[in-house]
């Protein structure tokens, strides 16, 4: 009966460390994952230092993630360069429309 009872609580210590080392970090990378593709880049990564598979895992998504950064940065970039450039052209088209009438 004794031995019963170690084998159940041993079980359900084995169960809660599965869930703990793996279950947990594996849904925190899907919850990363969901908020990339919502185009979400304002998340951190606990499981990013781990030198397991998970490890690798969280931080192939930081890798994502920190491209995404980037793209959003160079999209603002362009985005703000766009009409200084618009305005550029309008500028050079009044100084052709000028000189034509030379």
């Amino acid at each position: 009966m004794i031995g019963l009872g170690s084998a159940l609580v041993l079980a359900a210590l084995s169960i809660w460390a599965v869930i703990a080392s793996v279950t947990v970090p594996l849904n925190a990378i899907a919850k990363a994952i969901g908020s990339l593709a919502h185009r979400n880049v304002d998340f951190l990564i606990y499981s990013e230092g781990r030198s397991d598979e998970i490890g690798a895992m969280a931080s192939t998504v930081a890798i994502f993630r920190d491209k995404a950064r980037e793209r959003s940065r160079l999209e603002e970039e362009a985005s703000a360069n766009r009409p200084m450039s618009e305005q550029e052209r309008m500028e050079r088209e009044k100084r052709r429309a000028v000189q034509s009438d030379f």
